[in-house]
């Protein structure tokens, strides 16, 4: 996990910088805020009307300027060339003065244009003042806000901005890995993952109990260097220890391939009853799944697989039907939403998956713990929850038990709620 320590950064209250004054913080809290902000703003433009509801909190929490949505009357800009003149005209009516008379495409931009920019989304509330802001972005000299940019003008134009798409494959390689995990999450299945060796994991073998808890892995984490869900981790076994004594811990766990797309999850849920067999598993007890892990998760509930409590860690909510959802809430009894607040690879999957940050009690009745949004670990990261030291800082594991003593005493259905620590 990235250490975005904001000590020196926050606002008087704890927070990261919020608004139009995040984009003039060079500091990684101001950074990490920028780019949430630019990708909340994409969220407002491109997103559903359930996407727009979950992540309207955290952008309220940012003071970021709630836009109109990018309707089919300004399509004419979503082409490249018609973006970067967009871009220019906001630059000649609300930008700052340069030494050149005009901004120009390949120019870095500076804070204070965006500043400028940001202003004019603030005051006029227009889709296309936010799509001028995201655009402008794009040049920035933080990567992280250039990630995030490119991500939202990626879905913007539907994959047809060459500059967006060489920033994002750039950041595949980047150094910090938050702004891969962004980039990833944008490309989907056109990401070009380097991979490292599947090596064995620590793991004495024995039987399965007739209750077996397991761990579910994310995109691309099957082959990841860190396995927070693999027998002999230091999550796995501080889960095991502390919580379900009967977690999986065969060097046989469950895997599945970590592709990018729906038929890779939807496969990873069908081989999800052949695995079971193969390792003499009769039923789930608790299960923990990390990003799209949770969505295979769920993919398997749909289908039948019956849980008596499902751990969702930082899981984009994929659309589904009610017919689908109808049929999850029956098999699952207790259920456990956990992630940070602006997690900025959450919503850059939003914005080509139209996942949500989280569903509707609705839609599956949960409890969310949520980070509360004084904390300096609150915000923006994809792996707060599957940090053996957030377990440890907050007592996670006796959260984890209280809804497993009331899922062994109630039948489906919990009821709505949500917790801050």
């Amino acid at each position: 996990m990235v250490n975005d320590d904001f000590s020196g950064s926050q606002e008087s209250d704890g927070r990261p910088p919020t608004g139009g004054r995040a984009f003039m913080d060079a500091s990684r809290a101001g950074q990490l805020s920028s780019a949430a902000q630019l990708l909340l703003l994409g969220t407002y433009l491109l997103g559903s009307t359930d996407q727009i509801i979950a992540a309207q909190p955290d952008a309220d929490d940012l003071s970021v300027p709630y836009v109109e949505s990018f309707d089919g009357s300004l399509e004419s800009w979503k082409n490249p060339d018609s973006l970067e003149s967009l871009t220019r005209m906001a630059m000649q009516d609300h930008g700052v003065a340069r030494e050149s008379l005009e901004w120009r495409p390949g120019i870095p931009c500076r804070p204070e244009e965006q500043l400028a920019l940001w202003r004019d989304v603030e005051l006029t509330r227009r889709a296309l003042s936010a799509v001028a802001l995201i655009s402008l972005s794009v040049w920035s000299e933080s990567e992280i806000q250039q990630v995030a940019a490119s991500a939202a003008v990626h879905s913007l134009t539907t994959g047809t901005y060459a500059v967006a798409v060489h920033v994002l494959e750039r950041a595949l390689a980047s150094r910090d890995p938050l702004a891969a995990e962004i980039a990833e999450a944008a490309l989907g299945e056109n990401a070009r993952r380097s991979t490292v060796r599947d090596t064995e994991v620590e793991g004495s073998r024995s039987a399965p109990e007739p209750e077996t808890s397991l761990t579910i892995h994310g995109t691309w984490a099957r082959l990841a260097e860190q396995r927070w869900y693999a027998p002999g981790s230091t999550l796995h076994s501080h889960i095991r220890s502390e919580v379900n004594s009967n977690l999986f811990s065969n060097p046989e766990y469950f895997r599945w391939s970590g592709g990018y797309s729906e038929q890779e999850r939807r496969s990873g849920s069908d081989d999800f009853p052949l695995w079971k067999r193969a390792q003499g598993v009769k039923s789930i007890d608790t299960l923990y799944a990390h990003s799209h892990g949770g969505n295979v998760a769920l993919n398997r509930i749909a289908a039948g697989e019956k849980v008596k409590l499902l751990v969702l860690l930082h899981t984009p909510v994929l659309p589904r039907s009610e017919d689908e959802w109808n049929a999850i809430r029956p098999n699952v009894t207790r259920v456990l939403l956990m992630r940070s607040r602006a997690d900025l690879v959450m919503l850059a999957d939003g914005l080509r998956n139209q996942s949500s940050l989280n569903f509707g009690q609705h839609q599956l009745p949960h409890r969310r713990i949520l980070p509360h949004w004084k904390g300096k670990d609150a915000w923006f990261s994809h792996s707060l929850f599957v940090d053996d030291s957030t377990w440890t800082k907050y007592n996670l594991a006796n959260e984890v038990k209280y809804e497993w003593e009331i899922a062994n005493t109630i039948s489906p259905s919990p009821r709505p709620g949500t917790w801050t620590f």
